[in-house]
This record gives C-alpha cells, sequence and structure tokens, in this order.
C-alpha cells in the first residue's frame, strides 16, 4: 500500500491509463517473494558490514539490472561501497602532559585520567598553547585566531549539533573536555574505548583530537594555572582566555585492526524532458538490520528461544521492496518521468546513517 501510494503522488504527470498500468505491476506475491529472500534467515539480520549484508545488495542490483535501470554506483556498477575500518587506541602508548606555565610537569595517564573521545584521529602528537573556553558556545564571539591551533579546555560540556561544529569551525589542534563521571561509570567508558571498534565513515579522519579527562585528574593543574573550574563551568558569558602560557601535548596513537567496507545500491532512471531530467527525485529505504541476537546494549536484538537470527522483514526489508517495486514500476512506463529517479538502497543505518551520510 505504500509503494502505491507514493507511486500515486509521483505520476501526476501521467495518463491515467499509464499510471494503472505501472500500479499493477505491484502485486502482493512480488512483495512477499521478495521479502522472503531479504529476510530470509540465511540473511542473518543483513549486519553492517557482514557477507550476508553484501549478498542482499548484489541481490538488488540484478534486480535493477534486469529492469534495465542506469548504475550509478563505483566504475559502472550498482554497488557504491564506503570505507568501514576497524581501529583500536594503543592505551600503552598515549599519554598527555602539561608544559610551561605554573602546571609544568603534570602527566595525564591514558585511561586512569583521560580517554579519547572517539576513534577518528591519526596516529601523532598533538600539542598547542592552552585556552580556557568557558560560557555558552552559541553566543561564542571569539576570533578563531585566539583557539586556532590551540589545545581548547571546554568545560561546558560536550558540543553537540550546531555547536559541535562551531568548536571544529575554529581549528584547535585539541579539546579537552571535562567530565565528572563516577568511578563505575568511567570503568565502563575505558573498557569500551580499549575495544577495537569501527570509525564513523560519515566523518572525515583527522584532527583535532578529542580527551575526554576526569575532573579530579585536571582540577590540580587548572587550579595551578589559576583556574576556577566550578565558577568556569557555571559561566553565562562566552569569554576565551589563554592560560599563562601552558601548552599541552597529547601522544595520540592508533592501529588499523581491520579494513573493510559496506554497499550501498543506486540505480538510476533517466527522465524523458530534455531540461527536467537533470533533477533528481530520490526514493530510499535502508537494507540493513541489526544481525543475530547478542548481549543487551550491543545493539542486536533478544533471541526468542532458539531463535537467535533478527530478520528485519519490518526494519526495513519492506521498504527495501518498496523502493524495488516502485523502480520495476516505473521502469515499465512509456512515457518515462520527466525528472530522473535514483533508487536508493543505503547500508549502516542501524549504526548510524552511515550509508545515507557517505550518498
Amino acid at each position: 500500500m505504500v509503494a502505491l501510494l507514493l507511486l500515486s503522488t509521483a505520476l501526476l504527470t501521467q495518463t491515467p491509463a499509464s499510471v494503472r498500468r505501472a500500479a499493477q505491476t505491484i502485486s502482493p506475491g512480488d512483495i512477499r517473494r521478495r521479502i522472503g529472500v531479504i529476510a530470509d534467515d540465511s540473511m542473518r539480520g543483513r549486519d553492517t558490514p557482514s557477507p550476508e549484508l553484501d549478498k542482499v545488495a548484489q541481490y538488488i542490483a540484478r534486480e535493477y539490472g534486469r529492469l534495465g535501470l542506469k548504475p550509478g554506483g563505483d566504475r559502472g556498477t550498482f554497488i557504491q561501497r564506503y570505507s568501514l575500518d576497524r581501529v583500536r587506541i594503543v592505551a600503552e602508548s598515549s599519554a598527555a602532559f602539561v608544559h610551561g606555565g605554573p602546571g609544568e610537569g603534570a602527566t595525564l595517564k591514558y585511561a586512569t585520567d583521560f580517554v579519547f573521545a572517539d576513534n577518528m584521529f591519526e596516529s601523532g602528537d598533538y600539542a598547542g598553547d592552552l585556552v580556557l573556553v568557558a560560557g555558552p558556545l552559541r553566543t561564542a564571539t571569539a576570533d578563531t585566531a585566539a583557539v586556532a591551533g590551540k589545545m581548547v579546555l571546554l568545560v561546558g560540556g560536550r558540543p553537540r549539533g550546531p555547536d559541535r561544529e562551531r568548536v571544529l569551525g575554529w581549528k584547535p589542534a585539541g579539546v579537552i573536555l571535562v567530565t565528572g563521571a563516577p568511578d563505575s561509570i568511567w570503568s565502563q567508558v575505558v573498557t569500551r574505548n580499549n575495544r577495537a571498534q569501527l570509525r564513523d565513515p560519515s566523518r572525515k579522519v583527522g584532527g583535532p583530537v578529542t580527551l575526554v579527562v576526569r575532573s579530579a585528574s585536571i582540577l590540580p593543574v587548572a587550579t595551578a594555572l589559576g583556574v576556577d573550574l566550578s565558577a568556569a563551568q557555571s559561566a553565562a558569558t562566552f569569554k576565551v582566555t589563554p592560560l599563562n602560557g601552558a601548552q599541552l601535548h597529547a601522544h595520540a596513537r592508533i592501529d588499523p585492526v581491520e579494513r573493510n567496507s559496506a554497499p550501498n545500491v543506486v540505480a538510476i532512471l533517466e527522465g524523458s524532458d530534455p531540461r527536467l531530467k537533470n533533477e533528481y527525485v530520490v526514493f530510499s529505504a535502508h537494507m540493513d538490520h541489526v544481525g543475530v541476537a547478542g548481549p543487551r546494549g550491543s545493539g542486536g536484538c533478544r533471541a526468542q528461544g532458539a531463535d537467535s537470527i533478527c530478520n528485519g522483514a519490518d526494519d526495513d526489508g519492506s521498504g527495501t521492496v518498496a523502493v524495488v517495486e516502485i523502480a520495476d514500476a516505473f521502469a515499465g512506463m512509456n512515457p518515462r518521468p520527466k525528472r530522473s529517479i535514483i533508487f536508493l538502497n543505503v547500508s549502516g543505518e542501524e549504526k548510524g546513517l552511515w550509508g545515507s551520510e557517505y550518498f
């Protein structure tokens, strides 16, 4: 029904007869058969990445090829691949030091005093003058030169959305975030960060490096540098303060554990109007699911008795099939729609919209 509604809406410029013929190509039997392929136990829940996800992508690509659609992927194929590298932070080789100023000689130990906020950096040494940034970021008035290339001590919590983009736009050498997490939570954070993890393919690898430092560890350093952490954390006015010539130097070490990739499927039906065919309408759904049942919090579903496969017929096997069915209907139309149409099946949705971001 969803596929029929979407198709009817998109075909307003066609004749009633052509719309009827296109709609009649979508049948319950076809939908059931295709969902049965995508959500079969043999596909093992289509985790990203997995061999089974690749099988589903190849199946969809063959369907688009059979329909005579134009490939929109890599090197003249329907498959578009994005990198999924798994990396591990080298804890024993990572550390941070404060040089110069009253805080001279302070050492921050990885896992004991700090962790890295993510794994999107390259191995290297990151250093710069320490500057304190306090107050609401949305009211930031700092000249970029005041923070560019610096190690920014950010005490107002982890920036997100526009605030994060604002901080990245300053082009700092690094960002130091302060956390008051209790021992129990900190232990979980360290355990998670010490595991090999996938990199986010939607983000560019590189600086700035971001450290999350425990408040008890940074407090003596801040005090020596004349910073009142409590006052800075509750500041109502945005302000950038250089910290008495002190510098922070971070040794950040990371090793690749696995090189991998995941697929999107991209097909194009070229429009019939010489001018409007340069405009594109996109029909999209994600073809991945969460794989097989695992421990609570791992991202998978729960096993139902002996059944450990998260089939994902409706998340989003049904949506994936709707896109293929709509492509089937459009491909048989004469005349074709005026605008070009992209049929896009993405992966990594369950992990954070990875395939969509990459496309």
